[in-house]
C-alpha cells in the first residue's frame, strides 16, 4: 500500500516552514494507486507545444526534459525554453523585445541607452587593445635602450 502526504492544520496562513512538523505521511487504498496508475495526463506545458499525453507516474520524468518548457525571462517576459538547443537571448534581443511590444518612449530610450554602452564597450575595446600595442612597443624600445646600454658600459 503507497502512502499520500497531508496536512493536519488547515488554517492556511500558518502553513509554511514553521508548520512542516505537522506533516504526516498516511496509508492511501491500493484502489487510489490503481487509478492513478491508469491516468492519462497532458504535459503541462501542451499550450507551448508538446503533444504528450503520458501516464501520472512518468509525467513528472517527461516534464522534467520536455523541450516546450518555456520560462520568461527575468527583464522583458519573453518566454524562453532553457533546455537543447538553447536561443540566445542577448540584451540587445531583450529590449527590442520590449520595444516591439510596447513603443513608447520608454522603450525607445532603452535602445538608445543600450546603443551607447554597446558603442562605449568597443570603444574601450579599441583603447585597451591601443594601450597594449604602446605597451609591448614600450618595451621593445627599453629592450634596445638596455642593449645599446650595455655595450657602451663595456
Amino acid at each position: 500500500m503507497g502512502k499520500i502526504s497531508s496536512f493536519f492544520s488547515f488554517q492556511r496562513k500558518q502553513h509554511g516552514t514553521k508548520n512542516c512538523e505537522k506533516f504526516e505521511e498516511i496509508p492511501i487504498p491500493s484502489q487510489v494507486i490503481n487509478d492513478l496508475a491508469r491516468l492519462r495526463v497532458r504535459c503541462a506545458y501542451a499550450p507551448n507545444g508538446c503533444r504528450m499525453i503520458s501516464s501520472y507516474y512518468d509525467l513528472e520524468r517527461h516534464e522534467q526534459t520536455c523541450e516546450f518548457e518555456m520560462i520568461p525571462c527575468q527583464l522583458c517576459q519573453l518566454p524562453l525554453s532553457k533546455r537543447p538547443p538553447i536561443v540566445q537571448h542577448t540584451r540587445r534581443a531583450c529590449f527590442e523585445h520590449m520595444r516591439d511590444k510596447n513603443p513608447a518612449g520608454i522603450q525607445q530610450q532603452f535602445m538608445i541607452l543600450f546603443n551607447a554602452m554597446e558603442e562605449t564597450k568597443v570603444e574601450n575595446r579599441r583603447l585597451e587593445s591601443t594601450i597594449q600595442q604602446i605597451q609591448a612597443e614600450l618595451k621593445s624600445l627599453k629592450s634596445i635602450y638596455e642593449k645599446k646600454d650595455d655595450k657602451i658600459n663595456k
